[in-house]
């Protein structure tokens, strides 16, 4: 058996990826390098993205800062650790990340071909305001490449329609590491659960939770003007925020002008599948006032229902699980009154809201999970090098027991 050498080239080395290359480097046919870079986020996009580094991992990985360069008004990067690489090793295959900020791409496409590799792109394909000139500039990429891994069925279609070769358009679909939660949840349940709660002020509820960067485009000051109407009917309401970025510290002033104290809880980043665990089986909701990407589907996985806008156009691939009315909420965007409106609605309806998350938590376990991610990666690979790699196996979920129900509130307790 043959095994080939993959090289993954991406900005940084993050958290959240680390399950999939994992999966990639133990593939008994695969051996796999990660190249990043170490260079820190500077722009206010990024500001508050966490990355790692690649020790004690089976896989092994190379870097160096990236340098930025301006072009025509435009903010380019030069993978400087990729391009030393690719000239220093032969790979069978490159997956090189999908975004035209790229200087670096032609270069790196050029030298891979030039050895004899096979050359794929992997991202989410468009931006969430295409202009035509990029989308031929992104529709030449994908036709340079050998494959291209996508995260959604839509974008695959788009390319298809932009005229890019269907055959070479593969789908990974963005996901979590549900084997790393259900671990989380056996955990955090019971009495062990009960005495998270009892020490972090959550008992008496309702809870409100969001994962993710604090930046502004995630509209969480909508999410504290609602707050701060909903207090007048749970006196015991808290909403947790978890995550670090720019508008930690305007959130934070907001809170104190809305006389939220006590209510707001800001603990940080948390990126440990065991520390974040009790925080999402203590929520009653899971709100998301702008756009969300990742949070739905991890949301879902821990079986919560997940408040989120109604405007389709700001949100990531993963929005296709989440189903107003089924197994979430949408509410107006922006509009924090509606938004109070929406969450007090769920919090008076715990039947409701506990099918709803039962139907989370079935939606992401039929949708996603490491194996299914990585066999669209694999599935790309083979068809670009030539060499067929067996895929994972994926768990079936039938039988699993569903995480810990929503905890009841203070009003369903009084009443029995």
């Amino acid at each position: 058996m043959s095994v080939l050498r993959l090289a993954v080239v991406q900005q940084w080395l993050v958290p959240y990826r680390l399950p999939v290359f994992r999966a990639l480097a133990e593939h008994p046919e695969v051996s796999l390098t990660v190249i990043h870079g170490t260079t820190p986020p500077v722009t206010d996009g990024e500001l508050g993205l966490t990355t790692c580094q690649g020790l004690g991992e089976p896989f092994a990985t190379l870097e160096g800062p990236i340098p930025g360069l301006r072009w025509a008004g435009k903010s380019l990067l030069w993978h400087r650790p990729a391009i030393r690489a690719l000239r220093r090793y032969r790979f069978d295959a490159v997956i090189h990340n999908f975004a035209t900020r790229w200087a670096s791409f032609w270069p790196a496409r050029w030298i891979q071909r030039g050895r004899g590799g096979a050359f794929l792109l992997w991202g989410h394909g468009f931006s969430k305001t295409p202009t035509p000139w990029l989308d031929r500039l992104r529709l030449g990429m994908v036709r340079s490449a050998d494959a291209v891994i996508l995260y959604s069925d839509t974008h695959r279609r788009r390319y298809i329609q932009m005229g890019a070769q269907p055959e070479k358009l593969f789908v990974a679909p963005n996901s979590v590491d549900l084997a790393a939660i259900d671990l989380a949840c056996e955990r955090w349940n019971g009495q062990v659960l009960a005495e998270f709660r009892r020490r972090r002020g959550l008992d008496d509820g309702p809870v409100l939770l969001h994962v993710g960067r604090l930046a502004p485009d995630k509209r969480l000051d909508v999410l504290l003007t609602a707050a701060a109407a909903l207090r007048k009917q749970y006196a015991g309401l808290k909403v947790v925020l978890v995550g670090e970025g720019p508008s930690a510290e305007p959130l934070k002033r907001q809170a104190v002008s809305l006389h939220l104290d006590g209510v707001v809880e800001m603990p940080g980043a948390i990126h440990d599948e065991m520390d974040l665990a009790p925080w999402m089986l203590s929520a009653d909701l899971v709100v998301a006032p702008g756009p969300i990407g990742l949070l739905a589907l991890h949301a879902q996985a821990y079986g919560r229902t997940v408040v989120f806008s109604d405007d389709p156009v700001l949100h990531g691939p993963e929005i296709k699980t989440l189903v107003s009315g089924q197994n979430a909420m949408a509410y107006p965007t922006g509009d924090a009154e509606a938004l109070a409106k929406t969450i007090a609605a769920l919090l008076e309806d715990p039947q409701g809201r506990q099918a709803m998350g039962l139907a989370s938590w079935q939606a992401a376990r039929a949708a996603c999970g490491v194996p299914r991610m990585v066999n669209g990666i694999l599935e790309a690979v083979s068809y670009a090098t030539g060499q067929r790699l067996r895929p994972l196996p994926v768990p079936d979920a039938t039988g699993l027991a569903p995480c810990p129900r929503q905890r009841p509130t203070a009003a369903e307790v009084a009443n029995g």
